[in-house]
């Protein structure tokens, strides 16, 4: 079982896209659990409470918390790609359209193991996330 949590807003169509993607690479072997978080609050959430073998995270243009937080939870895109890469130690994929002004520089310095400009190569995707699968036990993205 592949277990990945998706971050952000993308909509019916680029869930069923990562759906079809994700499961053409990693094959039949694997079943895929995808569940998509359409808030950052959401996604920090479920991420604390279940355990998730990669994270897509959507800059488009950023994050957003779907209610005023009183905590002190990651509030900017690059500390809560910060907080899920440093807390939970898996994957970290971010696909972005540009519109923020990141960099792919500065989304990796921040914690993404892989970065996608819109549109990206689909081939890309899934030989990156084939070596999601490929890593030994244990072993630190």
């Amino acid at each position: 079982m592949l277990a990945i949590a998706v971050g952000g807003e993308n909509g019916y169509l680029v869930e069923n896209f990562l759906v079809t993607l994700s499961q053409k690479a990693i094959g039949e072997q694997y079943s895929l659990k995808l569940v998509e978080y359409r808030y950052a609050d959401q996604l920090l959430e479920a991420a604390r409470r279940q355990t998730f073998d990669l994270f897509i995270v959507f800059l488009n243009p950023t994050l957003t918390h779907s209610v005023t937080r009183d905590t002190v939870e990651p509030v900017s895109d690059f500390e809560i790609l910060r907080h899920l890469k440093l807390i939970y130690q898996k994957p970290l994929f971010v696909i972005h359209n540009g519109f923020a002004g990141y960099s792919a520089d500065a989304i990796k310095q921040a914690g993404a193991n892989a970065v996608f400009g819109m549109p990206f190569d689909y081939k890309e995707f899934a030989e990156i996330l084939r070596s999601c699968l490929h890593r030994p036990p244990g072993e630190r993205w």
